[in-house]
């Protein structure tokens, strides 16, 4: 008896089943493609502000200044860099390319030595500047509040 070859699966389509699990994990009714959208055109006018803070808080920091210390004429560059990623992860679809970026930016901070707890407050801090913010601007419809503070 001769075994029938199944197709090997497509990476993208494997990484997207992942990826679709991890959201409707975090959110039973996970945020549309507009959704998305909807929550990059309101959150990057409020970007350089909350990075403007965010790299205040780093430089405030003995162990975040002592990791960050000689970047820190690259702030502008750095800045940069991190709007593109909110807006890469805001308005583009998840696949390996996605992954591939984001593997690569973990990586970059693994380099230079920043400890995971770090990496991880340093989305937390981003957050706590951009959810309010989003209440601020919806703050006359509760629902497109929730919509965006959930999408993002």
């Amino acid at each position: 008896m001769t075994a029938t070859p199944t197709a090997t699966p497509d990476k993208d389509a494997v990484s997207s089943d992942l990826l679709d699990r991890l959201a409707n994990f975090i959110e039973p009714s996970p945020a549309t493609d507009q959704d998305a959208i909807e929550t990059w055109h309101d959150l990057a006018p409020e970007l350089p502000s909350i990075l403007d803070d965010f790299y205040a808080a780093v430089d405030r920091d003995p162990d975040l200044r002592a990791i960050y210390g000689e970047r820190h004429g690259q702030t502008q560059s750095l800045q940069a860099r991190q709007t593109a990623h909110w807006r890469s992860l805001l308005t583009e679809k998840p696949g390996i390319a996605f992954q591939g970026r984001s593997i690569r930016i973990a990586e970059a901070h693994a380099r230079i030595g920043l400890p995971s707890h770090w990496y991880t407050a340093a989305y937390g801090r981003v957050l706590a500047g951009a959810i309010p913010a989003l209440l601020v601007q919806h703050r006359r419809n509760p629902a497109k509040a929730q919509r965006r503070i959930t999408t993002l």
